[in-house]
């Protein structure tokens, strides 16, 4: 990063730093993942507060290069997604996806596949009803892993590459994908499937966020399917 530039992104998480300043965690197109300090932010005279108190907008921050931190200097805000800042439920759910990137992912090299995918994410959410938002969440969270390298694999056993799968299926947390039924052992690190929920999983992967919204999905395969991702994201946050 040269000494004075824009960056545009994402905040992700802040947090509070000495007595009146604060860290902001920031996924950003030019750089990935970055910590950006911004001083004096918790005053009421503050005139960079108010760009980092939107969490679920595009922003263009100014920074230049510190000793231990960039440092934000001034910025804008490029969209709002004002229809997430009216909805608590959005607002909540989509508060848990960007906790969830914050711990998984460290200082990273930029992603344009994940900073896009991020983009989407708000756009779609943006301006979907609110029953849809947790589909959408679980079908950003498990792009967002594999594009990490946490790829599960639905699509065929993973110990026997077996496509055809009868009625007792598991995710296997540990193995890290479907296992059919001859493979099943005793353990705590699996979760039963339904054919239909498994059929769900693989959408969610490989469809983009249109394909997975349009059609009704059963209540109960959503809520199945959700806790599976969120399982497999915190195994592979373990």
């Amino acid at each position: 990063m040269s000494s004075d530039e824009y960056i545009a992104g994402v905040v992700l998480q802040t947090r509070d730093y000495r007595e009146f300043d604060r860290i902001i965690y920031f996924y950003s197109q030019e750089y990935g993942k970055v910590e950006v300090l911004v001083r004096g932010a918790r005053k009421i005279t503050s005139k960079l507060a108010p760009l980092i108190a939107e969490p679920f907008a595009l922003v263009k921050l100014k920074v230049v290069s510190g000793r231990r931190h960039y440092h934000l200097i001034g910025g804008e805000v490029q969209e709002r997604f004002e229809n997430i800042y009216t909805n608590y439920v959005k607002m909540n759910g989509i508060a848990s996806v960007f906790n969830c990137i914050n711990a998984i992912v460290k200082k990273h090299k930029p992603d344009a596949k994940i900073f896009s995918l991020l983009i989407a994410f708000l756009q779609k959410a943006n301006t979907i009803p609110q029953e849809k938002i947790t589909i959408l969440m679980s079908a950003f969270l498990i792009k967002f892993l594999a594009f990490l390298g946490y790829r599960p694999e639905v699509r065929y056993c993973i110990l026997c590459q077996r496509k055809e799968f009868e009625k007792d299926i598991f995710f296997d947390f540990e193995k890290g994908g479907v296992v059919c039924k001859s493979h099943d052992s005793d353990g705590e690190n699996k979760k039963e499937l339904s054919m239909s929920a498994l059929s769900l999983l693989q959408e969610l992967l490989y469809k983009r966020f249109d394909y997975v919204l349009e059609k009704k999905k059963m209540k109960k395969d959503i809520q199945l399917v959700s806790k599976i991702i969120n399982q497999f994201y915190q195994w592979q946050l373990d």
